[in-house]
Protein backbone atom coordinates (compact mmCIF):
# COMPACT_ATOMS: atom_id res chain seq x y z
CA UNK A 1 0.00 0.00 0.00
CA UNK A 2 1.57 3.19 -1.01
CA UNK A 3 1.57 6.59 1.36
CA UNK A 4 -1.25 8.29 -0.43
CA UNK A 5 -3.36 4.94 0.38
CA UNK A 6 -2.04 4.49 4.13
CA UNK A 7 -2.84 8.31 4.60
CA UNK A 8 -6.81 7.59 3.25
CA UNK A 9 -7.48 4.66 5.42
CA UNK A 10 -5.56 6.10 8.56
CA UNK A 11 -7.49 9.62 8.15
CA UNK A 12 -11.26 6.97 8.48
CA UNK A 13 -9.63 6.55 12.17
CA UNK A 14 -8.36 10.09 12.76
CA UNK A 15 -8.42 13.55 12.45
CA UNK A 16 -6.05 16.00 10.23
CA UNK A 17 -4.34 18.53 12.27
CA UNK A 18 -2.31 21.39 11.39
CA UNK A 19 0.33 23.20 14.03
CA UNK A 20 1.54 26.22 13.17
CA UNK A 21 5.95 26.44 14.11
CA UNK A 22 6.30 26.90 17.94
CA UNK A 23 2.92 25.47 18.43
CA UNK A 24 2.75 22.66 21.36
CA UNK A 25 1.00 19.05 20.29
CA UNK A 26 0.79 17.90 23.92
CA UNK A 27 2.43 19.32 27.14
CA UNK A 28 3.37 18.13 30.15
CA UNK A 29 0.96 17.21 32.59
CA UNK A 30 -1.71 16.81 29.84
CA UNK A 31 -3.41 13.87 29.57
CA UNK A 32 -2.53 10.75 27.53
CA UNK A 33 -5.58 10.42 25.31
CA UNK A 34 -3.76 10.89 21.92
CA UNK A 35 -1.39 9.31 19.55
CA UNK A 36 -0.21 10.89 16.45
CA UNK A 37 0.74 10.31 12.98
CA UNK A 38 3.33 13.20 11.39
CA UNK A 39 2.47 13.76 7.77
CA UNK A 40 4.59 16.74 7.14
CA UNK A 41 6.75 19.08 9.18
CA UNK A 42 9.02 18.76 11.88
CA UNK A 43 8.25 17.74 15.82
CA UNK A 44 11.03 18.74 18.74
CA UNK A 45 10.29 16.52 21.81
CA UNK A 46 11.37 17.74 24.95
CA UNK A 47 11.98 16.07 28.85
CA UNK A 48 12.57 17.73 32.35
CA UNK A 49 14.98 16.92 34.77
CA UNK A 50 14.32 17.19 38.29
CA UNK A 51 14.94 21.07 38.71
CA UNK A 52 12.19 21.25 35.71
CA UNK A 53 14.94 22.05 33.12
CA UNK A 54 14.19 20.91 29.73
CA UNK A 55 16.23 18.71 27.48
CA UNK A 56 15.47 18.00 23.96
CA UNK A 57 15.35 13.98 23.33
CA UNK A 58 14.00 13.80 19.83
CA UNK A 59 13.30 15.44 16.64
CA UNK A 60 10.27 13.81 14.39
CA UNK A 61 9.34 14.17 10.39
CA UNK A 62 6.75 12.59 8.72
CA UNK A 63 5.74 8.79 9.38
CA UNK A 64 7.26 8.97 13.21
CA UNK A 65 4.76 8.48 15.71
CA UNK A 66 4.12 10.67 18.45
CA UNK A 67 2.70 10.08 22.19
CA UNK A 68 2.31 6.40 21.54
CA UNK A 69 2.60 5.92 25.64
CA UNK A 70 -0.91 6.60 25.24
CA UNK A 71 -1.38 3.10 24.20
CA UNK A 72 0.17 1.30 27.37
CA UNK A 73 -1.84 2.88 29.60
CA UNK A 74 -0.17 6.07 30.51
CA UNK A 75 -2.45 8.41 32.20
CA UNK A 76 -0.40 12.04 31.71
CA UNK A 77 2.36 12.68 29.26
CA UNK A 78 5.77 12.90 30.83
CA UNK A 79 6.99 15.04 27.34
CA UNK A 80 6.28 17.91 25.22
CA UNK A 81 6.49 17.86 21.77
CA UNK A 82 6.05 21.33 19.59
CA UNK A 83 5.85 21.86 15.77
CA UNK A 84 9.46 22.89 15.47
CA UNK A 85 7.89 24.22 11.17
CA UNK A 86 4.63 24.15 10.42
CA UNK A 87 3.59 20.34 10.75
CA UNK A 88 0.30 18.74 9.41
CA UNK A 89 -0.49 15.52 12.17
CA UNK A 90 -3.21 12.66 12.08
CA UNK A 91 -4.50 12.64 15.80
CA UNK A 92 -6.20 9.06 16.65
CA UNK A 93 -7.89 8.04 19.80
CA UNK A 94 -5.90 5.00 21.56
CA UNK A 95 -8.76 3.03 21.17
CA UNK A 96 -8.98 3.54 17.62
CA UNK A 97 -5.39 3.69 16.94
CA UNK A 98 -5.23 -0.25 18.48
CA UNK A 99 -7.62 -1.17 16.13
CA UNK A 100 -5.23 0.52 13.17
CA UNK A 101 -2.46 -1.44 14.52
CA UNK A 102 -4.62 -4.95 13.82
CA UNK A 103 -4.77 -3.78 10.12
CA UNK A 104 -1.59 -2.66 9.45
CA UNK A 105 1.30 -4.42 10.51
CA UNK A 106 3.87 -1.20 9.51
CA UNK A 107 2.35 0.49 12.25
CA UNK A 108 3.59 -2.43 14.38
CA UNK A 109 7.19 -1.84 13.30
CA UNK A 110 6.82 1.97 13.54
CA UNK A 111 5.66 1.24 17.21
CA UNK A 112 8.20 -0.68 18.46
CA UNK A 113 10.60 1.36 16.61
CA UNK A 114 9.66 4.65 18.31
CA UNK A 115 9.44 3.20 21.63
CA UNK A 116 13.27 1.31 21.74
CA UNK A 117 14.49 4.73 20.25
CA UNK A 118 12.64 6.17 23.23
CA UNK A 119 13.65 4.13 26.04
CA UNK A 120 17.66 4.44 24.65
CA UNK A 121 17.61 8.38 24.85
CA UNK A 122 15.78 8.54 27.97
CA UNK A 123 18.24 5.80 29.73
CA UNK A 124 21.11 7.30 28.06
CA UNK A 125 22.34 10.14 30.69
CA UNK A 126 21.26 8.48 33.32
CA UNK A 127 23.48 5.48 32.49
CA UNK A 128 26.02 7.77 31.51
CA UNK A 129 26.11 9.96 34.76
CA UNK A 130 26.03 6.75 37.44
CA UNK A 131 28.68 5.39 35.46
CA UNK A 132 30.69 8.67 35.80
CA UNK A 133 29.68 9.20 39.71
CA UNK A 134 30.50 5.00 39.84
CA UNK A 135 34.08 5.58 38.51
CA UNK A 136 34.75 8.60 40.92
CA UNK A 137 33.75 6.79 43.72
CA UNK A 138 36.22 3.46 43.14
CA UNK A 139 39.36 6.05 43.33
CA UNK A 140 38.25 7.33 46.70
CA UNK A 141 36.28 4.90 49.34
CA UNK A 142 35.86 7.82 51.33
CA UNK A 143 33.30 10.13 49.65
CA UNK A 144 30.54 11.25 51.61
CA UNK A 145 27.63 13.07 50.20
CA UNK A 146 29.00 16.31 50.02
CA UNK A 147 32.02 14.68 47.52
CA UNK A 148 29.30 13.25 45.48
CA UNK A 149 27.85 16.78 45.03
CA UNK A 150 31.20 18.38 44.01
CA UNK A 151 31.76 15.29 41.97
CA UNK A 152 28.55 16.49 39.91
CA UNK A 153 29.37 19.46 39.26
CA UNK A 154 32.44 19.57 38.00
CA UNK A 155 30.97 16.83 35.42
CA UNK A 156 28.19 19.27 34.57
CA UNK A 157 30.83 22.15 34.17
CA UNK A 158 32.70 20.70 32.14
CA UNK A 159 30.60 18.62 29.81
CA UNK A 160 28.53 21.97 28.86
CA UNK A 161 32.21 23.28 27.81
CA UNK A 162 33.80 20.07 25.66
CA UNK A 163 31.49 17.48 24.36
CA UNK A 164 31.13 14.16 26.29
CA UNK A 165 33.82 12.00 25.42
CA UNK A 166 36.68 15.13 24.69
CA UNK A 167 40.29 14.22 25.96
CA UNK A 168 43.80 15.36 25.52
CA UNK A 169 45.47 15.14 22.00
CA UNK A 170 49.13 14.81 21.73
CA UNK A 171 49.32 16.45 18.45
CA UNK A 172 51.54 19.09 17.54
CA UNK A 173 51.83 21.06 14.41
CA UNK A 174 54.37 20.13 11.69
CA UNK A 175 57.60 22.41 11.59
CA UNK A 176 56.29 22.95 7.51
CA UNK A 177 52.85 24.55 8.81
CA UNK A 178 55.33 27.76 9.40
CA UNK A 179 55.40 28.04 6.05
CA UNK A 180 52.12 29.00 5.46
CA UNK A 181 52.12 31.60 7.94
CA UNK A 182 53.14 35.16 8.91
CA UNK A 183 52.95 36.85 12.06
CA UNK A 184 50.64 40.06 12.55
CA UNK A 185 50.38 42.18 15.53
CA UNK A 186 46.41 43.81 16.48
CA UNK A 187 44.70 45.66 18.96
CA UNK A 188 42.16 42.95 20.97
CA UNK A 189 38.66 45.06 20.26
CA UNK A 190 37.85 44.63 23.83
CA UNK A 191 40.67 45.49 26.05
CA UNK A 192 43.09 46.90 23.56
CA UNK A 193 45.52 44.58 24.59
CA UNK A 194 48.39 44.07 21.79
CA UNK A 195 48.64 40.51 20.71
CA UNK A 196 49.91 38.25 18.27
CA UNK A 197 48.20 36.70 15.87
CA UNK A 198 48.88 34.27 13.16
CA UNK A 199 47.49 35.33 9.50
CA UNK A 200 47.56 32.48 6.89
CA UNK A 201 49.41 33.25 3.42
CA UNK A 202 46.55 31.89 1.00
CA UNK A 203 48.58 32.61 -2.36
CA UNK A 204 50.82 29.34 -0.77
CA UNK A 205 47.84 27.11 -0.41
CA UNK A 206 47.73 24.31 -2.41
CA UNK A 207 44.22 22.69 -3.41
CA UNK A 208 43.79 18.80 -3.06
CA UNK A 209 40.11 18.24 -3.21
CA UNK A 210 36.80 19.61 -1.59
CA UNK A 211 34.72 17.25 0.04
CA UNK A 212 31.21 16.66 -0.30
CA UNK A 213 30.70 18.80 3.48
CA UNK A 214 32.69 21.82 1.69
CA UNK A 215 35.69 20.84 3.79
CA UNK A 216 38.92 21.70 1.49
CA UNK A 217 41.68 20.07 1.85
CA UNK A 218 45.09 21.26 1.22
CA UNK A 219 48.63 19.82 0.68
CA UNK A 220 50.84 19.54 3.87
CA UNK A 221 48.55 22.34 5.77
CA UNK A 222 45.41 22.25 7.63
CA UNK A 223 44.06 25.79 7.92
CA UNK A 224 41.37 25.36 10.73
CA UNK A 225 44.13 25.21 13.12
CA UNK A 226 44.88 28.99 12.78
CA UNK A 227 40.98 30.24 12.39
CA UNK A 228 40.35 31.64 15.98
CA UNK A 229 42.30 34.59 17.69
CA UNK A 230 42.51 34.86 21.19
CA UNK A 231 43.27 37.88 23.44
CA UNK A 232 44.93 36.53 26.58
CA UNK A 233 44.46 39.32 28.80
CA UNK A 234 40.46 39.21 28.47
CA UNK A 235 40.11 35.85 27.04
CA UNK A 236 38.23 36.78 24.06
CA UNK A 237 38.06 34.56 21.21
CA UNK A 238 36.43 34.56 18.00
CA UNK A 239 36.97 33.51 14.66
CA UNK A 240 39.67 36.23 12.66
CA UNK A 241 36.83 37.17 10.00
CA UNK A 242 34.88 38.03 13.04
CA UNK A 243 37.02 39.29 15.76
CA UNK A 244 36.21 42.91 14.69
CA UNK A 245 32.84 42.34 14.18
CA UNK A 246 31.58 43.59 17.14
CA UNK A 247 28.66 45.96 18.70
CA UNK A 248 29.26 48.29 21.62
CA UNK A 249 27.02 45.92 23.72
CA UNK A 250 28.35 42.77 22.93
CA UNK A 251 32.03 44.24 23.93
CA UNK A 252 30.71 45.43 27.02
CA UNK A 253 29.12 42.15 27.46
CA UNK A 254 32.84 40.53 26.95
CA UNK A 255 34.28 42.35 28.98
CA UNK A 256 32.31 42.67 32.26
CA UNK A 257 31.65 38.92 31.80
CA UNK A 258 33.39 36.05 29.85
CA UNK A 259 36.34 35.88 31.51
CA UNK A 260 34.70 35.31 34.86
CA UNK A 261 32.85 32.58 32.96
CA UNK A 262 34.99 30.74 31.64
CA UNK A 263 37.18 30.47 35.13
CA UNK A 264 33.94 28.94 37.05
CA UNK A 265 34.67 26.39 33.97
CA UNK A 266 37.99 25.60 33.52
CA UNK A 267 39.36 27.34 36.71
CA UNK A 268 41.08 30.35 38.02
CA UNK A 269 44.70 29.39 36.44
CA UNK A 270 43.37 28.73 33.09
CA UNK A 271 45.58 30.68 30.91
CA UNK A 272 44.34 30.41 27.03
CA UNK A 273 47.05 30.81 24.29
CA UNK A 274 48.64 29.53 21.98
CA UNK A 275 52.34 27.65 22.01
CA UNK A 276 55.03 27.42 19.58
CA UNK A 277 54.69 25.46 17.69
CA UNK A 278 51.01 24.86 18.04
CA UNK A 279 49.07 22.01 20.27
CA UNK A 280 46.19 20.55 18.78
CA UNK A 281 44.56 20.72 22.34
CA UNK A 282 45.27 24.61 22.37
CA UNK A 283 43.18 24.24 18.85
CA UNK A 284 40.51 22.77 20.20
CA UNK A 285 40.47 25.02 23.50
CA UNK A 286 40.43 28.10 21.26
CA UNK A 287 37.47 26.80 19.18
CA UNK A 288 35.04 25.81 22.79
CA UNK A 289 36.22 29.36 23.85
CA UNK A 290 34.77 30.96 20.77
CA UNK A 291 31.56 29.30 21.51
CA UNK A 292 30.69 30.25 25.01
CA UNK A 293 32.12 33.94 23.70
CA UNK A 294 29.51 33.59 20.68
CA UNK A 295 26.87 32.16 23.42
CA UNK A 296 27.05 35.07 25.71
CA UNK A 297 27.17 37.06 22.27
CA UNK A 298 23.90 35.56 20.86
CA UNK A 299 25.82 35.56 17.33
CA UNK A 300 24.05 33.83 14.60
CA UNK A 301 22.89 30.31 14.48
CA UNK A 302 25.53 30.35 11.34
CA UNK A 303 28.55 31.03 13.01
CA UNK A 304 28.09 28.11 15.80
CA UNK A 305 27.73 26.13 12.60
CA UNK A 306 30.91 26.54 10.85
CA UNK A 307 32.44 26.32 14.26
CA UNK A 308 30.79 23.02 15.18
CA UNK A 309 31.81 22.16 11.74
CA UNK A 310 35.43 22.49 12.25
CA UNK A 311 35.37 20.84 15.20
CA UNK A 312 34.00 17.65 13.44
CA UNK A 313 36.89 17.96 11.18
CA UNK A 314 39.51 18.08 14.01
CA UNK A 315 37.50 15.38 15.41
CA UNK A 316 37.99 13.54 12.52
CA UNK A 317 41.70 14.16 11.81
CA UNK A 318 42.33 12.25 15.16
CA UNK A 319 39.71 9.22 14.23
CA UNK A 320 37.46 10.42 17.22
CA UNK A 321 34.25 9.06 14.92
CA UNK A 322 31.47 9.52 17.61
CA UNK A 323 32.56 12.93 18.72
CA UNK A 324 33.07 14.18 14.95
CA UNK A 325 29.30 12.50 14.62
CA UNK A 326 28.36 14.86 17.41
CA UNK A 327 29.91 17.98 16.07
CA UNK A 328 28.98 17.41 12.78
CA UNK A 329 24.92 16.90 13.63
CA UNK A 330 25.48 20.22 16.23
CA UNK A 331 26.51 21.69 12.99
CA UNK A 332 23.65 20.48 10.93
CA UNK A 333 21.27 21.96 13.85
CA UNK A 334 22.55 25.26 13.83
CA UNK A 335 22.57 26.22 10.17
CA UNK A 336 19.07 24.66 10.08
CA UNK A 337 18.08 27.14 12.40
CA UNK A 338 19.61 29.52 10.70
CA UNK A 339 18.72 28.21 7.22
CA UNK A 340 14.72 28.15 7.86
CA UNK A 341 14.38 30.34 10.84
CA UNK A 342 16.95 33.02 10.82
CA UNK A 343 16.66 36.00 8.32
CA UNK A 344 19.24 35.66 5.76
CA UNK A 345 17.59 37.42 2.58
CA UNK A 346 20.78 39.73 2.72
CA UNK A 347 23.34 37.18 2.13
CA UNK A 348 24.63 36.98 -1.36
CA UNK A 349 23.43 34.85 -3.80
CA UNK A 350 27.03 32.74 -3.79
CA UNK A 351 26.64 32.40 -0.11
CA UNK A 352 23.24 31.50 -0.11
CA UNK A 353 23.79 28.68 -2.52
CA UNK A 354 26.91 27.46 -0.89
CA UNK A 355 24.83 27.32 2.87
CA UNK A 356 21.86 25.36 1.04
CA UNK A 357 24.63 23.22 -0.19
CA UNK A 358 26.03 22.64 2.65
CA UNK A 359 22.90 21.79 5.05
CA UNK A 360 21.75 19.50 2.33
CA UNK A 361 24.86 17.25 2.63
CA UNK A 362 25.14 17.17 6.32
CA UNK A 363 21.37 16.26 6.07
CA UNK A 364 22.57 13.41 3.70
CA UNK A 365 24.95 12.42 6.30
CA UNK A 366 22.58 12.06 9.81
CA UNK A 367 19.95 10.27 7.46
CA UNK A 368 17.60 12.97 6.94
CA UNK A 369 17.71 12.02 3.21
CA UNK A 370 13.70 13.28 2.40
CA UNK A 371 15.07 16.79 3.85
CA UNK A 372 17.90 16.87 1.57
CA UNK A 373 16.12 16.13 -1.45
CA UNK A 374 14.52 19.28 -1.87
CA UNK A 375 17.28 21.41 -0.93
CA UNK A 376 19.26 19.83 -4.00
CA UNK A 377 16.73 20.39 -6.08
CA UNK A 378 16.68 23.92 -5.78
CA UNK A 379 20.51 24.02 -6.36
CA UNK A 380 19.85 21.96 -9.75
CA UNK A 381 16.87 24.36 -10.76
CA UNK A 382 18.91 27.29 -9.75
CA UNK A 383 20.67 29.43 -13.30
CA UNK A 384 22.43 31.44 -10.55
CA UNK A 385 24.62 28.86 -9.29
CA UNK A 386 28.48 27.94 -9.20
CA UNK A 387 29.08 25.25 -11.52
CA UNK A 388 30.87 23.05 -9.13
CA UNK A 389 28.00 23.29 -6.83
CA UNK A 390 25.24 22.66 -9.33
CA UNK A 391 27.24 19.24 -10.30
CA UNK A 392 27.74 18.15 -6.70
CA UNK A 393 24.00 19.47 -6.08
CA UNK A 394 23.41 16.94 -9.03
CA UNK A 395 25.64 13.71 -8.17
CA UNK A 396 24.11 13.81 -4.62
CA UNK A 397 20.74 13.91 -5.64
CA UNK A 398 21.49 11.40 -8.13
CA UNK A 399 22.92 9.42 -4.97
CA UNK A 400 19.92 9.40 -2.84
CA UNK A 401 17.43 8.87 -5.40
CA UNK A 402 19.08 5.49 -6.34
CA UNK A 403 20.07 4.83 -2.47
CA UNK A 404 16.04 5.14 -2.20
CA UNK A 405 15.12 3.07 -4.91
CA UNK A 406 17.10 0.26 -3.57
CA UNK A 407 15.76 0.50 -0.50
CA UNK A 408 12.49 0.08 -1.52
CA UNK A 409 13.15 -3.34 -3.69
CA UNK A 410 15.00 -4.34 -0.95
CA UNK A 411 11.80 -3.59 1.64
CA UNK A 412 9.32 -5.25 -1.26
CA UNK A 413 11.30 -8.55 -1.22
Amino acid sequence: MNNCSLYTLLSKYGDYQQKTAGEDIFSYGDSAAKVYLIIKGLIRVFIQDQHKKEKEVARLSSEDILGELALLGAKEYSSRATAYEDSILIEFSSENFRQLLSKQTILNEKIITSLCSKIDLLQRPIIEFTDLISSSKEESNSQDTTDEKIVKEEIDSFSNFYLDGHCKYLEVAGEDFEYYLYDKSVNCPICSTRIEVKEIRNSRLRLKETRDDLRPIYKHFRPDWYKIWICPKCFYTASKDDFFDLTTSRKRKIKEEFKAKVQSILGDNYQPTYSNPRKLNEVFDAYYLAIESYNLMGSSKEKFAYLWLKLSWLYEDVDEEELAKKASFKAMENLREFYFKEHHSKLSNSKNNKITLLLSFLFYKHGLKDEALPLLDTLIRNHQIKRSYKEMARDKFIEIREEKRRAKEENQV
